[in-house]
C-alpha cells in the first residue's frame, strides 16, 4: 500500500561508475521500456519524496540481538547510523 510505510533512507552499493559501466546493455534495457520505465517512476517519486538516496555506500551492517534495530554504512568519507525495525536487502554483501 502506498504511504503506509515511512521510508528513512535508500541505501545503495551501487557507484557512479557502476552505473555508466551498465549503460552498455541500454539496447537490451530498451527492449524491456515498461519495466525500465516503472523502475525510473519509482526512483522519481522517491525523489520526489524527499528521500534521502546513498548511492555508492559500502561497510553496510544491519545491527539488531532478534531484529534488525539499525543500519550502519558509510558514505562519503562519513559513517553514518540510522534506526529502523525494517531493513530490506535486495545485494550481496551486506552483515
Amino acid at each position: 500500500m502506498p504511504g503506509r510505510y515511512a521510508t528513512l533512507a535508500q541505501v545503495e552499493t551501487l557507484t557512479f561508475a557502476d552505473s555508466q559501466a551498465s549503460l552498455r546493455h541500454l539496447t537490451g534495457a530498451l527492449r524491456g521500456w515498461r519495466l525500465l520505465a516503472k523502475g525510473l517512476g519509482l526512483l522519481a517519486e522517491t525523489r520526489k519524496a524527499g528521500v534521502p538516496r546513498y548511492t555508492g555506500a559500502s561497510a553496510i551492517a544491519v545491527g539488531g540481538k532478534t531484529q534488525a534495530e539499525t543500519i550502519r554504512f558509510t558514505f562519503g568519507g562519513r559513517s553514518h547510523r540510522l534506526e529502523s525495525a525494517t531493513v530490506l536487502l535486495p545485494s550481496p554483501g551486506v552483515t
